[in-house]
């Protein structure tokens, strides 16, 4: 193990597990380190805690917490927190079995029923409460690392900081006189779509939705089942339990929904107050109907003025001629503008396959027909001497599944249109960037010598590896993407042999070999064999493995700029 920071130990299974800071894990071995096979590789790992039933916590620099049970691979806590937070630094069990989080908005508490709940598979997502300040002096003591919280005795627990040490009791509780505070966590519209609220004060929805269900928390240290509530909506068909509130078929129109909290016994002036706005728009049905009627209207004064035109052709022919002729340009610009948006992605703004197959492959049909006739019809360095080919880049984001699992749709949103842009920052102005669907993308780079198009695609893939992607909350998505590279003409001697729509497949059969090498990206390069007829030439782009025995092409992997960055 070579250059690798060591985030912590854990003693499991009479072997010795180093966590490293984002290398991996490794076991101790006869006085060496060897890899241990977790699926850890690509995360940072900030500390590593072992709790009294021998599970192995992992804390990361952001929001998220994994557990090893069994020396199996990891999973990821599903937390619900009811507080913007963004990193936890440490994790400690007391002695009641809870677990107490050290975060960048101050101690969070997970009861040790819900974690029970979660391993027997009986809930999906586990509630944790903001229980205690000091979020100040934990973010002054982050950077250097000493925030280890440590259990002592009786129920509290220790951590040295920058101020001395600090002594937190797990078994406090407020008093009458303390009103709880407040937090609207998230909403789900129609049990699929998730908002995550924080400070939000405003949900705006776009048509009435069937349901609203918001989530809400009140961080206490102790029996936060005692909280008293109270809820108010101004449509009054909801229900409220255990702080989820069912709003069912609300009304287009603007909305208000209060939460108050106090605690038994409390004077009724010690309570806090929450409230959030909830706009819905009108649904589609209503404007359905406009544009309808406005159809109608036009069709009708269409009609009114062929019949005016017909009664006064001879006194009024050149200002119906000029009407038409204006009506026509119209229709014309209109017809251009819906081409061009039905060619566009709406979520990233790229060109789609449409566009591809509709405008781009003609001129790439006329490119291969110009280098197979050896002259120059479009223009000479398209010549059969040229080294400058018509490169395919088809790109697909790793594991982009995982990130609409955890983060939601939104965030993949988010990292899509994200990945768009760098793709049109990275390539030429003549060069063209397509969202191919779902996670995948294609770029095009045309008149390129074949290592100036390797470079684009190991630059594209950096930069995407090296740029956080934002969410709404705050979070961080760190992502990389896998690419398989073919090129036009792909025989030079015979450059109309391998088509547009064949050498998008071959593309696509490097994508795969990338993925499984695992985050690389390959190019293709010809063989020194020719299929020699119709039947081989596909079998050669259908069957990967039959082109690579019969030598038609091979597999070229794009290493690093500098490999020794990838080394343990």
């Amino acid at each position: 193990m070579k250059y690798a920071r060591i985030a912590g130990f854990a003693e499991y299974d009479e072997k010795i597990l180093a966590f490293t800071e984002k290398d991996g894990v490794f076991r101790y071995i006869n006085g060496t380190f060897e890899p241990e096979q977790l699926n850890l590789e690509h995360t940072f790992i900030t500390s590593v805690f072992m709790d009294s039933e021998n599970r192995i916590w992992i804390t990361t620099p952001s929001a998220q917490l994994f557990i090893i049970i069994d020396g199996s691979d990891e999973i990821e806590l599903p937390l619900k927190i009811n507080s913007a937070i963004s990193t936890i630094y440490s994790i400690a069990e007391g002695s009641s079995g809870d677990f107490w989080l050290t975060t960048d908005k101050g101690f969070v508490k997970i009861e040790k029923k819900y974690i029970a709940c979660f391993f027997a598979s009986t809930c999906d997502t586990i509630p944790a409460n903001s229980a205690g300040g000091a979020s100040d002096l934990f973010n002054n003591d982050a950077a250097a690392g000493s925030l280890k919280l440590k259990p002592v005795s009786n129920g509290r627990m220790a951590m040295p900081t920058s101020a001395g040490l600090l002594l937190i009791d797990t078994n406090k509780t407020e008093t009458a006189g303390v009103a709880p505070q407040i937090f609207l966590n998230y909403a789900i519209i129609d049990e699929h779509q998730e908002i995550a609220l924080g400070e939000n004060e405003e949900i705006r929805l776009s048509r009435e939705p069937r349901s609203i269900e918001i989530y809400f928390s009140t961080p206490v240290f102790a029996a936060p089942e005692n909280v008293i509530f109270e809820i108010t909506f101004d449509e009054g068909n909801f229900t409220a339990f255990d702080r989820k509130i069912l709003i069912s078929e609300p009304s287009a129109g603007s909305h208000k929904l209060t939460v108050k909290a106090k605690l038994p016994g409390a004077d009724p002036a010690d309570f806090t107050e929450k409230s959030i706005r909830i706009e819905i728009e009108r649904s589609g049905r209503e404007a359905r109907t406009l544009i309808k009627i406005g159809i109608l209207l036009v069709i009708l004064l269409l009609i009114c003025i062929l019949l005016w035109t017909r009664y006064s052709a001879r006194r009024q022919r050149a200002e119906v001629q000029l009407l038409i002729n204006e009506n026509v340009h119209k229709l014309e610009v209109a017809n251009n503008m819906l081409r061009t948006a039905i060619m566009r992605d709406p979520l990233t703004n790229l060109m789609n396959r449409r566009f591809l197959f509709e405008v781009e492959e003609r001129k790439i049909v006329r490119l291969l027909e110009s280098w197979q006739r050896g002259n120059q019809l479009i223009d000479k360095r398209h010549s059969g001497t040229s080294d400058k080919l018509y490169a395919l880049l088809m790109l697909d984001i790793d594991h982009f599944k995982r990130v609409n699992d955890i983060y939601g749709h939104s965030a993949g949103d988010i990292v899509l249109k994200g990945i768009a842009q760098i793709l049109v920052n990275s390539v030429r102005v003549d060069d063209i960037a397509i969202r191919w669907g779902g996670e995948e993308f294609l770029v095009l780079l045309e008149n390129i010598p074949q290592k100036n198009a390797l470079r684009v695609a190991q630059n594209i893939r950096k930069i995407i590896e090296k740029t956080p992607f934002i969410t709404e909350n705050g979070t961080q998505i760190w992502i990389t993407v896998s690419v398989g590279i073919s090129f036009l003409p792909f025989y030079k001697s015979r450059p109309m042999l391998v088509n547009f729509e064949r050498a998008l497949e071959i593309a696509d059969a490097a994508l795969y070999k990338s993925k499984e090498t695992r985050d690389t990206a390959t190019y293709v390069i010809p063989g020194k064999k020719i299929p020699e007829n119709d039947e081989e030439l596909q079998k050669m782009v259908s069957t990967p493995d039959y082109a690579l025995i019969m030598e038609y092409y091979s597999y070229q992997k794009l290493l690093p700029d500098n490999s020794e960055e990838f080394e343990l």
